[in-house]
């Protein structure tokens, strides 16, 4: 049992891992469109794509 809990703890904190660094590339994205250094650009709509998703289902 402790062997899937242990499997388990390890997917939990890479996801975490994984969603944190997404934030912290979704906050300074919104900076820098903020002040203006970045106009448009094909990233944005890939990083915004798992947010409109996420709204989408509710």
């Amino acid at each position: 049992m402790t062997f899937y809990y242990q499997k388990f703890k390890n997917l939990i904190r890479y996801l975490n891992y994984i969603f944190g660094v997404y934030v912290w590339i979704l906050i300074i994205y919104g900076i820098l469109r903020y002040i203006g250094l970045i106009k448009s650009s094909p990233l944005g709509d890939i990083l915004i794509a798992p947010f409109e998703f996420i709204t989408s289902l509710f």
